[in-house]
């Protein structure tokens, strides 16, 4: 069996939609006895909501938060990994130092400037770079640390990821056959065995590589 690790934003969905080609095209793979995992930097609840906007059913698994939670095709939590709650309650009391922002719910964020406020992170912790955000997990936690026990787990003899951010750059280097694109960060290309312009492309690569 063979398997995509892809991210979402970005990559999945362009210009804010997923194009009807994308969608035959993961299902062609699927359809072959093979599982496509979204990944994502997304929380678990952010990564539902994106799922139900952009009609999305068409997955096996759902890495989320960076990696630090793994659930099934029917959205049942497979792992999650935590940080301490000592460690937790010490971020947020030195971040609010910096710059408090109020927000509702379980999630808490900050508005820094770029580089404030990273050299008081410890050592069991460990930030990546998101878009505009800095998303904080427990070490040893990313995209690619999941995706390598999802690998694990099903017995998969070929691995493809696909990865558009910063954030994806550990996912584009647990692959030998992971792909990014034209229009990002030369830092992400650089990681990337394959470019193209557009997921579609990349896509139909890889449907070629199995015919």
């Amino acid at each position: 069996m063979q398997m995509i690790g892809s991210d979402f934003d970005g990559t999945i969905v362009q210009r804010k939609t997923i194009s009807t080609k994308t969608r035959e095209q993961i299902e062609a793979f699927r359809k072959r006895g093979n599982q496509f995992v979204i990944v994502s930097g997304r929380t678990v609840a952010k990564m539902k909501e994106g799922l139900k906007k952009y009609e999305a059913d068409f997955y096996d698994a759902i890495i989320a938060c960076n990696g630090a939670a793994i659930l099934d095709g029917n959205l049942n939590w497979i792992e999650e990994q935590t940080m301490d709650e000592e460690t937790v309650k010490m971020l947020l009391r030195d971040l609010a130092a910096y710059a408090p922002v109020a927000d509702g719910g379980r999630a808490v964020s900050f508005a820094l400037q770029d580089g404030q406020g990273m050299p008081i992170l410890p050592d069991n912790v460990q930030a990546f770079r998101n878009g505009p955000y800095v998303d904080v997990v427990k070490r040893g936690v990313s995209k690619a640390a999941a995706l390598r026990k999802l690998t694990g787990r099903y017995e998969v003899e070929r691995l493809f990821t696909i990865g558009d951010g910063l954030n994806d750059i550990p996912l584009l280097d647990c692959a030998k056959d992971s792909y990014s694109f034209a229009h990002c960060p030369d830092e992400v290309k650089a990681h990337a065995h394959t470019i193209h312009t557009k997921i579609e492309d990349v896509l139909e690569d890889i449907l070629h590589i199995q015919s």
